[in-house]
């Protein structure tokens, strides 16, 4: 799932993917393996003005198969950080 990430990000010339220790950022993709969402906690969430959590193939707590999660991801970036023309 990362490496999804990482290829949208690189697909927009206006996203950059940050080290973790990084604050105030305008998205901050919380990736965890399983639905727990061990890393769902506010200080973390407060690194940023807006997040999205991917909980093993779950979307804000949507469950989907890999492909419509990715499909999913990439429109939410979208409608969080609309692309510059």
């Amino acid at each position: 799932m990362a490496s999804r990430v990482k290829a949208h990000s690189a697909s927009r010339a206006d996203m950059e993917i940050v080290p973790s220790d990084c604050t105030d950022i305008d998205l901050l993709i919380i990736l965890c393996g399983c639905m727990r969402a061990c890393a769902d906690k506010a200080e973390i969430k407060a690194q940023a003005r807006q997040h999205l959590i991917i909980a093993g193939q779950s979307l804000a707590g949507t469950a989907q198969n890999e492909e419509r999660l990715i499909a999913m991801l990439a429109d939410e970036i979208d409608r969080l950080l609309p692309p510059v023309k």
